[in-house]
């Protein structure tokens, strides 16, 4: 069902802003340093959460 589908990708869209804010936390904090692979998994948590947000509409 498409309310199902819904659901999903709003609580896929929320753990991956938590997770971005987590990592922007640490990274200002200082503990902890950007490396190829965090910079790679955040530049592909923003490209989901922008996906994501394109496709409800959200900007």
């Amino acid at each position: 069902m498409i309310y199902d589908e819904m659901r999903e990708d709003i609580k896929e869209l929320i753990a991956l802003e938590r997770k971005d804010e987590q990592y922007n936390a640490a990274i200002a904090a200082g503990s902890v340093k950007p490396s190829q692979e965090t910079s790679r998994d955040h530049e592909k948590r923003a490209l989901r959460i922008d996906d994501l947000t394109r496709k409800y509409g959200a900007q």
